[in-house]
C-alpha cells in the first residue's frame, strides 16, 4: 500500500525557520535596544553630572567675577600710571636738555660781539636769529655750535647788514639739530 502524505512538510519545515529567524532577530533587536538604553541612562548620568559641574563652576567663576574685574581694572590703571610716568620721564629729560642747551648756548655766544634776538627749539631743531658785528664772528659762532655735543649740523638761513646808531651789523638766521649727548658731560653732572 502506498502512503501518500500529503502534509505539505517542507512548507511547514521553511515557515518554522522563518518563524525561527524572526524570533531571533528579534531577540537581537530587543537585547541591542535594552544595551542602548542602558547606554543611554549611564551616558544621561554622566551628562547631569558634568552639568552639575559646569554649574557648580560657573557659580564660582560668579564669586570671582568681582575680583576679576578689580584685577582688569588694576592692570588698565597700571598701564595709565606707565604712560604718564613714561611722559614724566621724557618731560622731565627734555626739561633737562632744553636747560642744557641754553646754558650751552650761553656759553658759547662771544660777549659784546653777537648778540641773540630770538630763539626757538621745534622737531629736534633750534632756530636762532640774532646780530653780529661781522660775517666771521657769525662764522665762529657756527663752529662753536657744531664743536659743541648738543649741536649739529649749523646752517646759515639768512645774513644782511643791519644798522643800529650809525654802526652797521650783521642780521642773521640759523638753524642746528638737537643732540642728545649718551653720557652728559662731567660739569653737568656736577651742576645737576
Amino acid at each position: 500500500m502506498i502512503t501518500i502524505n500529503l502534509l505539505p512538510v517542507k512548507q511547514i519545515q521553511k515557515r518554522l525557520k522563518a518563524l525561527a529567524d524572526i524570533i531571533k532577530l528579534g531577540a537581537f533587536l530587543a537585547a541591542t535596544l535594552v544595551v542602548l538604553g542602558v547606554i543611554a541612562m549611564l551616558l544621561s548620568g554622566q551628562i547631569s553630572g558634568l552639568k552639575k559641574e559646569i554649574a557648580g563652576l560657573q557659580a564660582d567663576r560668579d564669586t570671582y567675577k568681582d575680583t576679576l574685574e578689580d584685577i582688569e581694572k588694576l592692570k588698565k590703571d597700571k598701564a595709565d600710571l606707565e604712560t604718564k610716568l613714561n611722559v614724566i620721564s621724557t618731560l622731565k629729560k627734555d626739561s633737562r636738555l632744553t636747560v642744557r642747551l641754553v646754558d650751552e648756548i650761553a656759553n658759547l655766544v662771544p660777549q659784546n660781539k653777537l648778540w641773540l634776538l630770538s630763539l626757538s627749539q621745534g622737531g629736534g631743531k633750534l632756530i636762532f636769529s640774532g646780530v653780529a658785528q661781522d660775517n666771521a664772528i657769525i662764522a665762529n659762532f657756527m663752529n662753536d655750535l657744531e664743536a659743541s655735543p648738543y649741536f649739529a649740523n649749523p646752517e646759515l638761513q639768512s645774513s644782511s647788514m643791519y644798522t643800529v646808531e650809525g654802526q652797521k651789523l650783521k642780521n642773521f638766521a640759523l638753524t642746528c639739530d638737537i643732540v642728545q649727548p649718551a653720557d652728559p658731560p662731567v660739569e653737568d653732572e656736577k651742576k645737576g
